[in-house]
This record gives C-alpha cells, sequence and structure tokens, in this order.
C-alpha cells in the first residue's frame, strides 16, 4: 500500500466505507446502560496527553470524552432507586479512586459535606454495618456513593445544591407524582381516542410505521434494529440509501453506524487475535528503536515513579509535565525519544477489551492511527492483516459516532418518512397532535430531556404572577397562559376533537380537566426549577474545586442535567467524561418514587451521611427516617434469626441485633442538632 502514509486510515477501509477523514470537521461538538471485577482494565493512552481514562466494560461506558488544558471532570448519570446503578457506581468509584487517584465527590442532593463516619452503623462489626447499608441500598434510601465512601477513607463529598431551590424542585416533583394515576387516566382516555382516530384517518403504511416507531420507543425494539427499519423505509419511502456515503455529509452519524455493522461482520475474530499479535511483533523494534529506560517508563500508563508523589503528566492526575531537562525524581519529564511512547499508546487501544464498548476519543483515535502510519516504512505491508485493518476502521467509525446527534438523525430521518407517508390533510393535522402528545407523556412522566423541554416552552408566553382567582395550589407558580401553547391539555384536546369534524368517532372528552391542565403546569414548574439548579450545581462545583485546591473531581447527578453539565465543561476547556452505569433493568425506581411521596417528605437522597444539624435545611424528618431505619434493623435481625436459629433459639449476637433494632440511634434522636440547624448560616459556598 505504497503512497502519501497521511492516507493511510483511508486505505485501511477504502472499499468499505469510503469515508473522507474530514468528514468529522463538519463542526460538530463531542457527545453523547454485573458484578464489579477487581482486575483492572488497561489505561487507553491516546495522543492527546491531557487525559487518560477507561474503565471497565462490566461496570459502564464512557461517553462524550473531551480533553483541555484545565480540570478534569468525570460526570457519572445515576439512574435513581435502581439498586443495580447503585452498586455499579460505588465499583465505578472504587475503580477511578484506585487507578485514577480522584478523592473528590461533587453530589447532585445535598448541600453540604457529607460524613461517612455516620454511617458506621455497628464501628465493631463492619460486617452487620455492610449488610445493614446494603438492604438501606436495596430500599432506596442508600446511594452508591455513599457505600464507597464507607471503604474510601481518603475520599471526601461534597453537596453542590442551592437547598431553598432544591427543596422547591423536590416540592414541585412530589406534586406531579402523587397526581399521577389523574395523568395516567388522561393520558390513556387520549390514547384511545387517538387509535380510533388512526384507523379512521391514518393510511396502512403511516398506521405500520408507526406501530414500529411506537414498539421502539416502548423498548421491544432495540436501536440496531430500529435504524435497519429506518434504513428500510428511507429507500421505499424517501429513494434514500443511507449507507451510500455521498449521503454521509447529510447523515453522518446514522452512515457510520451502519458502516461500523458491516466492518464488523467482515472481522474473524479468531484470526483478527493472531494479527493482532503479529502486527505488534512486526512494529515494535520500528518504534522502540532508540531504548531509554526512563522513557518507556514514563509512557508506561501504569508507572507512577518511585514514589507517592508522582503522576503522569495529565489534568487527569493533576500534574504539570516538566521538559526543562531536569532530572527531577519522581516527575513526568518528557525526553526526546521519539515513538516508544506512541508504540504504547497503539497496544492498549488494539488490545484493551473496554475499547469495544467505551466511546472513544474524536478525532484523536484517527489521529493516533496517521501518526503511526507516517512513522511506519512507505512500504510496509497492510495487506498482510485484512482483519486488523477492519478492526482500526471499526475504532475511528466508533470514535467518531456521537449518540445525541445519532439520536437526532434517527428523529429527524423518521420525521421525514411520517411527512412522505402523511399525504391527506387530515393526516398531516393527526401526526403532527401525535408528536404533540408523545411529548405530553414524557412530561407527565417526568422523562423529557433538555431539548423535549424547550420545544414545549419555546411558544409560551410567561407572566410574572399568577392571575388571581384561578385557584392555582402556590401563588408563586408562574402563569402559562397562552393561546398557543399547545401542549396544554385543554388545547390538545380541543385539537383532536377539531379533526372530528363529520362526527365518525366520538369526541374526546375528560372530566377535570382543569385539574390536569394544574398538573401540567406543575410539571413544566418543575423542569424550569432544574434548570436553574444547573447553573447553581455548576457554579459550585468550581467554587468547591477552587476552594479545596483540586484540579480533579466526581460529579453525580441524573441525567436530565447530562447535556447542560457537558456543553459547560468543554466550552471552559475542562477534560470530561460521562459514565454510565451499566445496568439490566430500571427497576427499583417506583421504590425512589415511594421514598418522595411520603407522608413525611424525603428531601435529600444521602439522609444517613449528612450531619443531623443540616437535616431541617434539607427538608429530611427525623421521625420518618427512624421508623425506615428500624425497619431495615428488625428485617436483618428477622433474617439473622432464621439462618442462626436452632434448638435452644437465638444466639446470643442475634438476640442483641433484634434489641437494638428497637432502641433509637443516637443520630437519630438529637433534637438538640436538629434544631440548631434552623440558625445555620452555612451554605455550600
Amino acid at each position: 500500500m505504497a503512497g502519501s502514509t497521511k492516507q493511510f486510515i483511508l486505505r485501511i477501509i477504502a472499499g468499505v466505507t469510503l469515508l473522507a477523514f474530514s468528514v468529522n470537521q463538519i463542526g460538530y461538538s463531542n457527545p453523547s446502560p454485573t458484578n464489579f471485577s477487581a482486575q483492572p482494565v488497561t489505561e487507553v493512552p491516546l495522543p492527546n496527553p491531557g487525559f487518560q481514562f477507561s474503565i471497565p466494560p462490566e461496570l459502564g461506558t464512557v461517553q462524550n470524552l473531551t480533553s483541555g488544558s484545565g480540570g478534569t471532570i468525570v460526570h457519572i448519570q445515576t439512574a435513581h432507586g435502581n439498586y443495580e446503578a447503585e452498586k455499579q457506581i460505588q465499583a465505578i468509584l472504587q475503580h477511578l479512586h484506585d487507578h485514577y487517584g480522584f478523592n473528590l465527590l461533587l453530589l447532585e442532593g445535598a448541600g453540604v459535606k457529607l460524613k461517612p463516619e455516620l454511617l458506621q452503623f455497628f464501628p465493631q462489626n463492619k460486617i452487620k454495618t455492610f449488610e445493614l447499608a446494603d438492604k438501606l441500598t436495596h430500599k432506596s434510601l442508600m446511594k452508591g456513593a455513599e457505600l464507597f465512601l464507607m471503604r474510601a477513607k481518603r475520599a471526601k463529598a461534597f453537596g453542590i445544591e442551592d437547598l431553598k431551590i432544591y427543596r422547591r424542585n423536590r416540592r414541585a416533583f412530589s406534586r406531579v407524582m402523587m397526581r399521577k394515576k389523574e395523568a395516567d387516566g388522561f393520558l390513556e382516555q387520549i390514547d384511545r381516542g387517538i387509535k380510533h382516530f388512526s384507523a379512521l384517518y391514518l393510511n396502512k403504511e403511516l398506521r405500520t410505521f408507526l406501530n414500529e416507531s411506537e414498539d421502539y420507543e416502548m423498548g421491544k425494539t432495540p436501536l440496531l434494529a430500529w435504524i435497519r427499519s429506518l434504513q428500510k423505509n428511507a429507500e421505499i419511502f424517501l429513494d434514500l440509501d443511507l449507507s451510500d456515503p455521498k449521503n454521509q455529509f447529510h447523515w453522518p452519524m446514522t452512515l457510520r453506524l451502519l458502516k461500523l455493522q458491516e466492518l464488523e461482520s467482515k472481522i474473524d475474530t479468531e484470526k483478527l487475535a493472531e494479527e493482532k499479535r503479529n502486527f505488534l511483533k512486526k512494529i515494535k523494534p520500528l518504534f522502540v528503536s532508540f531504548p531509554q529506560k526512563r522513557e518507556s517508563r514514563m509512557m508506561d500508563p501504569h508507572f507512577r515513579g518511585d514514589d507517592k508523589q508522582s503522576r503522569i503528566a495529565s489534568p487527569m492526575s493533576g500534574t504539570t509535565a516538566r521538559n526543562d531537562g531536569r532530572q527531577n525524581r519522581g516527575q513526568a519529564v518528557h525526553l526526546p525519544v521519539p515513538y516508544s511512547g506512541l508504540y504504547t499508546q497503539i497496544e492498549s487501544l488494539l488490545t484493551s477489551p473496554a475499547n469495544i464498548q467505551n466511546e472513544l476519543p474524536d478525532p484523536e483515535t484517527g489521529l493516533l492511527f496517521e501518526r503511526m502510519a507516517s512513522k511506519l516504512p512507505r512500504n510496509f505491508n497492510y495487506r498482510m492483516y485484512p482483519n486488523l485493518n477492519y478492526f482500526i476502521g471499526r475504532l475511528i467509525l466508533q470514535s467518531e459516532i456521537k449518540g445525541e446527534l445519532l439520536l437526532a438523525e434517527t428523529n429527524h430521518l423518521e420525521e421525514l418518512i411520517v411527512n412522505r407517508l402523511a399525504q391527506k390533510e387530515d393526516e398531516k393535522q393527526l401526526m403532527e397532535l401525535l408528536r404533540d402528545f408523545h411529548l405530553l407523556k414524557r412530561l407527565f412522566a417526568l422523562a423529557l430531556t433538555p431539548e423535549d423541554y424547550e420545544q414545549m416552552t419555546s411558544d409560551i408566553v410567561r407572566h410574572p404572577e399568577p392571575p388571581k382567582g384561578e385557584g392555582y395550589e402556590e401563588k408563586r407558580f408562574f402563569a402559562l397562559r397562552a393561546q398557543n401553547d399547545r401542549f396544554r391539555p385543554r388545547n390538545m384536546l380541543q385539537s383532536f376533537n377539531a379533526l372530528n369534524k363529520d362526527n365518525h368517532v366520538q369526541n374526546l372528552q375528560v372530566a377535570g380537566i382543569k385539574d390536569i391542565d394544574l398538573l401540567y403546569e406543575s410539571a413544566l414548574e418543575f423542569y424550569r426549577i432544574a434548570k436553574n439548579r444547573d447553573w447553581e450545581m455548576l457554579e459550585n462545583i468550581q467554587k468547591r474545586m477552587n476552594r479545596l485546591g483540586e484540579r480533579k473531581a466526581i460529579v453525580i447527578t441524573g441525567g436530565f442535567h447530562a447535556t447542560p453539565f457537558k456543553n459547560f465543561f468543554s466550552e471552559h476547556g475542562y477534560s470530561y467524561a460521562q459514565v454510565r452505569p451499566k445496568i439490566s433493568s430500571t427497576d427499583g425506581f417506583q421504590s425512589y418514587i415511594d421514598a418522595m411521596l411520603q407522608k413525611s417528605t424525603l428531601e435529600s437522597p444521602y439522609v444517613f451521611s449528612i450531619p443531623p444539624a443540616e437535616w431541617i435545611r434539607h427538608g429530611i424528618n427525623p421521625s420518618w427516617v427512624r421508623q425506615q431505619f428500624s425497619a431495615a434493623m428488625r428485617g436483618m435481625a428477622e433474617r439473622n434469626r432464621s439462618e442462626t436459629r436452632n434448638k435452644t433459639g437465638l444466639q446470643k449476637g442475634d438476640r442483641q441485633l433484634l434489641n437494638r433494632s428497637h432502641m433509637p440511634v443516637p443520630f437519630l434522636t438529637d433534637q438538640s442538632a436538629q434544631e440548631s440547624s434552623i440558625r445555620s448560616k452555612e451554605h455550600v459556598s
């Protein structure tokens, strides 16, 4: 494969993808679900020396990886109430602590420093302590961060909330969820009416496609199968071949995903493993031809020097590189040795199992192989490694695929297909209403993305004060009154009935529509406050890191905050990565909802590690917490009793534990500490 080595990447995938390497310059930014394995995975150091990062694939996936010259943020997205997610977060935190030296946690849902010592429920019996903590986690009363803090003595955690705003947001959440049955009843009535309208007004092809779309929305159809369906329908109804490279500028992410699948189908995994070994053996002498032990050791991603202070020069490790020629021990001095570090990077990228699932940096991944090609002889025989060529092409495509952009493309493609299939005016109007209705369903489920929220509120006129006499639940709610508010349940109901001008089916009627409108406003208010919290939390993250002199931190929030956080940290020069825990189900969310909807509302998810003096400010009710804690202890004692019962009855330790479950726990009954929190002026800043 002779010719310019700078075209090496194109030749690897020539005739397979025909993708220009420069396509990634269209202006897109970087994007965006087991048991813990104690075996570390290989870290993947890419050409940018600033950000070296990976996690074991069984724990989660890395997304939205960007490199910067500032501090380093690893942003973990939690699935509220999911026990499996919390255990995965615990393991991810342990991995980041052990392999990258992260010691600072910044948490949504609290406004003060957490005290892990409060989690030592049985100071003399760690086994019982961990058992009780696990039971509380099952009940959605403890979080993965707390499970990690119980074991990591050097780690510290701080809340990043403005507590006044956070508590308002929680109350809005409770208002919506406490009336979820009303919302579900309204949505079911509308859904039944839509099915009648669809059977009457929509053509067969459109109904079939909408059923496929609904299966995908409900999780019955996986993403890749849905994209294949879109590809088929686009070819039939839009005369659009998504696999044709000429369409890469309009559908870059979809085309890359389809080509990636095509590459995977060509790879013989057994031959690939052999080709990797042979290729690395072949190129190693060409890259490590000037052996200097100090440089090769410093480029080793696992090397930490001869003392505890040494670190690789990167924002991830919190140190800076020195290139002044001084041989200071334990500092990452970059010596002028040609390419040993490049070989280490290539070896890690080709051999680490994490790379198949984790997002890879773009354009660093492609640039790495381009650098490799520029150092290999012009007559190097790449044809000896056909499966490896496909694999490298796969890694490059994988690095270029941006999750959020892929989602935007599939949504747009779906819209184009629907618009082509909806020929009559009635069909077009009904499809517009269906799109709005799907957004309303996500609103009532509190499952909007930031983009959904912007779409729903872009046309709404906000008044500074609510009108009097409207029966609003709280006067501080903004009035959302506008005739063009097409998402308002009352207006949507009227729009559906307007389609039925010939009375072919019975008009939709919903009792208590005024209450449903109020619920709609409460749900919008929840998101409005959540967006305000974004800026408060971002400001508090920076303040806390500056105050502590920390260059790196782990931030844990829910998924709604993912896009604003990614945009902010990327734009402000941080090295940033989003991590999603790998989970097999969404079980547990109802337990989380139940905890939030108790008569004594539980405001903070970190109740057991927040100092009792701060409980009132966090809206935590001591009586409710005491009940839950005692119930968990009784359950643990009963289980121990059934496991250890013998002819003489309970063993002594179990009898003491059962007695303890009926005793008030000291930190749950410190009334003076609770009362002192009223006078507390401390804020997270």
